[in-house]
């Protein structure tokens, strides 16, 4: 009754409603319900992007909304509001009836590399147009890769603050490119591309058709899985030099326990000191996150002194009486006891993840540290990577991390649906302030040395980012 009560006011205040039709009126309706969510309870929604930048766009979109309003138009409408919060734990996902339907669609025919300016074929999944492999494609349908690029950035969720590095990692992922490209630029099943073949450098234009080919029972974004274990360390006594390996700090994700880890940095560490072994590469490329305690107890093994991962962290309201009425809530409530009210939210007295670390009394590394990261590098991987930065702990080699130095959103999330478009919402509860300094924080954490693999890199197997690390031990 109360959520009748709810959807009935929240009509009541859209204006022109005689003028639209039923279907114009439930989106519109499920527009309001998104504002009025964001509004209220998202801890960060102003942070990168401005409130009148928010309101000009959420005006724009109801103006927008129409009889001829589909499915597809309405969810590109809601991805484009949750992209301008600039944080990739906010986000939403495709309703079931269109991930069901693209199965089926002749999408982009290409699984591609993802630069700033240019995309490069990593393989082809129509016959016909595997010639095309390792070409350069610069536009398709008379549309630059860049400004692609740009459009894709203000649409899928996938960058936070203006770091597009994780955004082109993981459109370089499987079909992933594809699968953007139909959901937020075009549906058509022909392109037109301009590109040039890896034999030359002669600009050249062909007009392929699409293919569904190896779509069937794929969602958008695919992501690879977590190998088991997530975690392995390798010696190399004549090197002196461990290379510890860890995919995930998730390690619900991988059937492990937090003592998991516990005991492989244990063991791990105890190795390394008992085979006087001076140098170490930490390789967390792929590394999506986690528990971000994990990361700091791996810390507490490369810093010789006390640290904190967080500054604070706040929520923006300690209300959910509006979202926990909403379709597959997820129920959210806070304990009003453990928060002290302040100008910019509720500030979070006490939590595990806000405690203070200190330095392992045995085992603690002292030689030196090198560090592989990439643009899928992100939340609780992203933060152990600008700890090692702010901390001093060693060299980081490879892509910027996904992320923004100073801030991430996490831990306890908001969940629900839109109640006539059924699209998921989802975004975290608190916005916590890193413990960090000597960054960028409307960037991920930059690599002390930058190095980015090629297409025949990627071809051959080459391990660029080990490679450099290994000469620099040499």
């Amino acid at each position: 009754m109360r959520f009748s009560t709810i959807l009935f006011l929240l009509i009541c205040s859209l204006q022109t409603i005689a003028q639209v039709s039923t279907d114009s009126i439930s989106y519109k309706n499920d527009l309001a319900i998104y504002k009025k969510t964001l509004e209220e309870t998202h801890p960060s929604l102003y942070r990168f992007s401005s409130k009148e930048k928010f309101d000009s766009l959420f005006n724009l979109t109801k103006s927008n909304l129409d009889k001829k309003t589909t499915e597809l138009d309405f969810f590109r409408a809601i991805s484009k509001l949750s992209s301008l919060v600039r944080e990739g734990h906010s986000y939403i996902q495709p309703t079931k009836s269109l991930s069901s339907s693209i199965q089926n669609k002749s999408l982009f025919p290409f699984s591609v590399l993802v630069e700033d300016s240019c995309i490069t074929v990593q393989d082809s999944r129509s016959a016909e147009l595997a010639y095309l492999k390792k070409a350069v494609i610069y536009s398709i349908n008379g549309q630059s890769v860049k400004s692609i690029l740009k459009s894709l950035s203000e649409s899928t969720c996938m960058v936070s603050a203006f770091n597009n590095s994780g955004l082109k990692s993981r459109l370089s992922l499987y079909n992933n490119f594809a699968f953007a490209y139909y959901y937020f630029i075009d549906t058509t099943s022909t392109f037109n591309i301009d590109f040039r073949l890896i034999s030359d450098n002669k600009i050249r234009t062909a007009t392929i058709e699409g293919s569904s080919a190896q779509l069937s029972g794929k969602n958008y974004p695919q992501l690879p899985a977590d190998p088991i274990p997530p975690f392995s360390l390798e010696i190399n006594e004549q090197r002196s030099t461990a290379i510890m390996s860890i995919s995930t700090f998730a390690y619900w994700a991988v059937g492990k326990k937090i003592k998991d880890y516990s005991k492989f940095f244990k063991k791990s560490f105890t190795s390394i000191q008992n085979q006087k072994i001076k140098n170490l590469i930490i390789d967390v490329r792929g590394n999506r996150g986690g528990e971000e305690m994990i990361a700091g107890e791996l810390l507490t093994y490369l810093i010789d002194y006390e640290f904190r991962i967080y500054k604070y962290s706040k929520a923006n309201s300690l209300e959910f009486d509006f979202i926990n009425s909403l379709p597959n809530s997820n129920q959210i409530k806070l304990s009003k006891s453990n928060y002290i009210v302040s100008d910019s939210g509720f500030v979070m007295k006490r939590a595990d993840f806000l405690k203070e670390y200190v330095p392992q009394k045995k085992n603690q590394f002292k030689g030196n540290v090198y560090l592989l990261s990439n643009g899928i590098c992100a939340s609780a991987c992203h933060i152990f990577l600008a700890l090692i930065k702010t901390h001093k702990v060693g060299k980081i080699i490879g892509q910027e991390s996904g992320g923004a130095f100073e801030d991430v959103d996490g831990r306890q999330r908001i969940k629900f649906t839109l109640p006539y478009s059924k699209i998921f919402v989802s975004y975290p509860t608190w916005a916590m302030k890193l413990n960090t300094s000597g960054g960028d924080k409307r960037r991920g954490v930059i690599p002390d040395y930058e190095v980015f693999p090629t297409i025949e890199d990627i071809a051959l197997g080459k391990d660029v980012e080990m490679e450099l690390a290994l000469k620099l031990i040499r």
